[in-house]
């Protein structure tokens, strides 16, 4: 196509990127279809798989993000990092422009109003805030289809930049699918399960 159809595909691309989000609300408990998974794993074959949540080793996804999840939300350092990134009043939303928002944690509308007249960076500290996430996230876990992975080739910043725009195109896919996700790098970060 000529210059309008080149346009018309940037904008469309424009508003796919704007409209990816994470989903931390509860997945509809169905499997992927297979032209979905097919159509996730185009072009990046070789760097993205496929794990179905109740395959061996999707068993042992789920045990080693959830445990792996309550390891560093029991870490101090850690939560206190966390706390860091919630927001806890829309001036701070609109002032900082970044970090985790009810909205961006899929809180009902009454949580929603709960969290901005109550929460405090504080209360993120406190146990019951900590088992609620690890309750929320073993949930989340339980009821997904399954996990996208992605490998690089090796360690080197070339590989590691590579797997990173295909973990990028990966979610672009599943917007454009309509396929929720949500990133759980949990294990990943924690002995022993790294």
């Amino acid at each position: 196509g000529g210059p309008r159809h080149g346009s018309r595909r940037l904008l469309e691309r424009s508003a796919l990127i704007r409209s990816r989000a994470t989903t931390r609300t509860p997945f509809l408990p169905m499997e992927l279809e297979a032209h979905d998974l097919e159509q996730l794993l185009a072009r990046d074959e070789n760097a993205l798989s496929f794990v179905p949540r109740g395959s061996p080793q999707g068993c042992w996804l789920v045990d080693a993000t959830a445990e792996a999840f309550a390891q560093q939300t029991w870490d101090d350092r850690k939560q206190a990092e966390l706390a860091g990134w919630l927001r806890f009043s829309r001036g701070d939303i609109r002032r900082l422009g970044d970090g985790l928002t009810p909205e961006a944690l899929g809180l009902s509308p009454l949580a929603r109003a709960v969290w901005y007249a109550a929460f405090t960076r504080k209360q993120a500290l406190r146990p019951s805030f900590r088992r609620s996430s690890i309750k929320i996230t073993r949930r989340q876990l339980q009821g997904c289809a399954g996990f996208l992975l992605v490998t690089s080739a090796d360690r080197s910043v070339e590989a590691l930049l590579e797997a990173g725009a295909v973990y990028q195109r990966a979610l672009l896919r599943a917007t454009n699918l309509g396929v929720a996700h949500h990133t759980m790098s949990y294990a990943l970060e924690e002995e022993p399960w790294r």
